[in-house]
């Protein structure tokens, strides 16, 4: 087993889509694309690329490495919403 897996950050194959749940969604109307390229810990952690169109929903236990230009993100620690 490889501790280091590397991730293809432009990835050739098709990604699974996906809507937010509307239980999750804050506003906009965001839809999701996951290249998912690795799995551990009983497929608990998942790594790979994932994309989002604009919009604002409530995330559950996500652990992001934004890549600078491409992504901004926050977790909701419970203040406001």
């Amino acid at each position: 087993m490889a501790l280091l897996t590397t991730i293809d950050t432009n990835p050739a194959f098709t990604p699974k889509e996906a809507l937010p749940l509307p239980e999750r969604l804050i506003s906009g109307t965001p839809s999701f694309k996951t290249w998912a390229q690795d799995a551990s810990k009983g497929e608990k952690v998942l790594t790979g690329v994932w994309e989002a169109t604009p919009g604002e929903t409530h995330s559950i236990g996500h652990y992001l490495r934004v890549l600078p230009h491409h992504f901004g993100s926050h977790r909701n620690r419970g203040e406001g919403r």
